[in-house]
C-alpha cells in the first residue's frame, strides 16, 4: 500500500493473532539493530545493515533501537535479516522490554519515520464516508486525508482493529490499521 509520506516496502505478520500474551500492546519506530552493537545502529543505513547481519550471523540477536532504548524479540528469527539496519515500525505485545512473537508485525518505513505514533485498539465503524474507532466506549474520529488509498478500511468495518496514528484532540491521524 502506498500512503502519502510513507512507502511501505515490506509488511509481514510474523504469526497470526490467536489471543494476546501478557504484556502491553505497543507501536515503536526505530532501527533493526543487533544485541552486540545495540544503539550504535540507531540510524538506518547500508553500513548498519552489513554490521547487523554480520553480528546476528554469529551470536547476536536482532533488537529494535528506538528512542535511545533497545527492545528484544522473544525468539531469534532469521527473517529479521530482511530489516537489518533499516527504519521499521514494530507493533506487538511488549513485556519487560521483550516483544512476544504471538502477535507481531514489522513494517519497513521510508527514510523519514514518523514520530509520536500510538496504538489504539477498538472496533472500526463507518458512516457517511467517515471512519471512527470505538475504543472501550470512547469514540475517535479517524483522519485519513494524508493516508492515500484507505479502501482496505472498508473490509475492517465492524471488526476489532488496531489503528496506528498520532492523536490530536479526539482525532487519530491514520498511519496504518489492521484487523485482529
Amino acid at each position: 500500500m502506498l500512503r502519502k509520506g510513507f512507502l511501505v516496502v515490506i509488511s509481514v505478520l510474523v504469526l497470526a493473532c490467536a489471543g494476546f500474551a501478557a504484556g502491553t500492546r505497543v507501536v515503536l519506530v526505530g532501527v533493526m539493530s543487533d544485541s552486540h552493537c545495540g544503539l550504535k545502529h540507531s540510524v538506518a543505513g547500508d553500513d548498519a545493515a552489513k554490521c547487523v547481519i554480520g553480528c546476528a550471523t554469529k551470536d547476536a540477536d536482532y533488537v529494535l533501537a528506538s528512542e535511545g532504548k533497545l527492545y528484544k524479540f522473544e525468539k531469534k528469527n532469521p527473517f529479521y535479516k530482511n530489516f537489518a539496519g533499516k527504519n521499521v515500525e514494530v507493533v506487538g505485545n511488549l513485556t519487560d522490554g521483550t516483544f512476544a512473537m504471538m502477535d507481531l508485525s514489522v513494517v519497513e518505513l521510508d527514510a523519514n519515520p514518523p514520530k509520536g505514533l500510538q496504538l489504539f485498539e477498538g472496533t472500526l465503524k463507518s458512516a457517511a464516508g467517515q471512519y471512527t474507532l470505538d475504543a472501550n466506549g470512547k469514540i475517535y474520529q479517524i483522519d485519513t486525508s494524508a493516508s492515500g488509498d484507505v479502501s482496505y478500511l472498508n473490509n475492517m468495518v465492524g471488526q476489532p482493529a488496531d489503528v496506528v496514528g498520532t492523536l490530536e484532540g479526539n482525532t487519530i491521524h491514520l498511519h496504518d490499521a489492521q484487523s485482529h
